[in-house]
Order: structure tokens, then sequence, then C-alpha cells
């Protein structure tokens, strides 16, 4: 059974930690997310659009990607982050110990929440001139869509990385609110930031993004997406105070309502 194939035999509201076994060498990955399978495709996504250099895409790219099986090690269909958080994150921690992935196609030892980072060596964690140049400048972004988390080793790296700005992620780094960059991103200079952020944009009704407004800047699929965040800790939210805290216009706002509406998906939601 292929890559795909897999992943669509997937059901869409499990959260938990997955493996990913190579069937020609037997190493391993073990990841975790509160959507499983949407982390499964985009690594899929992301190895074809060749995005990131990890041990595991160059794997698919030398074995094939339908070389590699999947298998879901721990679920839930809970969709509390917060809550199972701990959870996810010891799991991890347990699995790759148990699978000897560590060294093999995961980069990190695990209970780091998806961080998608590189490799250090042994020494380099060891040397605290490494440490107070490296852990100082490290720089988190959050993708709300998926809840994956991105560690890159500054706000250059960063910016590179999602095809940001480096000034605008320094401006969002020292902001306290939980502004959201992209569409997607909350910025953070660490995971716990990220984490308090995140908290805040759930139970805040007004978070200002800085992307171009007035432009279908989402896909169908995360504008629904968000809406759904947007209204779990008030579901009295007008359709103005969701495109505010989207960071679009009202027009535009508006627009998705009506062309999603034309595709059957109806929000219950107030227009004014």
């Amino acid at each position: 059974m292929g890559y795909l194939e897999q992943v669509n035999n997937i059901s869409t509201d499990l959260a938990g930690i997955y493996l990913i076994t190579n069937d020609i060498n037997g190493k391993h990955y073990v990841g975790q997310s509160i959507y499983l399978r949407r982390r499964l495709l985009k690594h899929k996504s992301n190895w074809e659009r060749n995005k990131y250099d990890t041990p595991l895409y160059r794997a698919f790219t030398k074995y094939g990607i339908d070389n590699f099986r999947i298998e879901i090690l721990w679920s839930t269909t809970s969709k509390e982050y917060n809550a199972i958080k701990k959870t996810l994150d010891t799991l991890e921690v347990e699995y790759i110990q148990k699978y000897k992935s560590y060294g093999e196609y995961n980069q990190t030892k695990g209970g780091d929440a998806g961080i998608l980072g590189f490799k250090k060596t042994e020494k380099q964690i060891a040397t605290d001139e490494y440490n107070s140049r490296f852990l100082e400048k490290r720089v988190y972004a959050l993708n709300i869509i998926d809840m994956s988390t991105i560690m890159s080793i500054n706000k250059v790296f960063l910016a590179r990385t999602i095809s940001g700005s480096r000034s605008r992620i320094a401006h969002l780094c020292n902001d306290i609110e939980p502004h959201i960059y992209l569409g997607k991103y909350i910025i953070g200079n660490s995971y716990e930031e990220l984490q308090e952020k995140y908290k805040k944009y759930r139970e805040s009704e007004v978070s200002v993004g800085y992307h171009n407004r007035g432009t279908f800047i989402y896909t169908d699929e995360e504008f629904v997406k968000l809406v759904q965040t947007c209204t779990v800790s008030n579901s009295q939210l007008s359709l103005p105070k969701i495109a505010t805290m989207l960071g679009i216009s009202k027009k535009t706002a508006y627009n998705y309502l009506n062309r999603l509406t034309k595709k059957g998906i109806v929000f219950n939601i107030r227009k004014r």
C-alpha cells in the first residue's frame, strides 16, 4: 500500500503518535500531531516541494516514499491541545527510545511538540558557548492550522522557512499579543511563550493579523478551520469580529462565506 493510500485510511479526527518505518532498511521516525492525517500529508507535501532538508525527506527521495509504512502508535479524538500536550510529549519520548529512532530519522529525542529543527552534535550541546549563542537566538512559530511548531536557529532562518519578513518576525517576538502572521503563524521566543500566546488567541475576541487584507489569503479548508477555532471559546462571535481576528477585511470574510455556502458549507454565525 502506497504512502498516500495509507494516510487516506486514517480518520481525520485523530490526534496522537505515529511511526514511519522504512521497509527497506528498517529505520524509523516517530512523530506527534493533534491532526495526524494532516501532519502525514504535510510530510509528503514538504518532501515534494523540497521545503526542508531532513533525514526522513532525504530517505523518501533515496528509497521512494511508497516504501515507507505508517503506524498509529497512540491516538485520541480529543482536540484540546493544552490538555493532551503533556501526554503527547511524554509518549513521543518513550516511543523514540523504544524504536531507537533518534539518530535514524528523528533529529531530536522528542517531547518538543513536533518541532522542525536541525540536529545538534553532542559536543555542541555540551558547550556553554554554543548554548549561549544558539539558545538565546532561537525563535519559534506555531501553525494554528495544523498545530505544528517550527523551531529555527534565528529570525533570518525562520523568515526563509515560512517566506516571511525578518523584521516583522522580530517585532512579533517582542509583542505579547497573539497576532496571526501570514494567516496562520503565532511567533514567539520560546515554546512556552507560544503556548501562552495561543491560549490568549483562543480566548481573545480580537487578534489582528499582519498579512495583506482584502484578498483570499487562506484556502477554503484553512478558512473553515480558523473560523471553527475562533468560535470555540465564543460561539456568539459575529462575522466582522471573526474577520478582524483573521486579519482580513469584512468584505473578504463575506466573500469567503458566500463562496463556501455555494459549496454547501454553512456557518452558524451572525453576519453583523
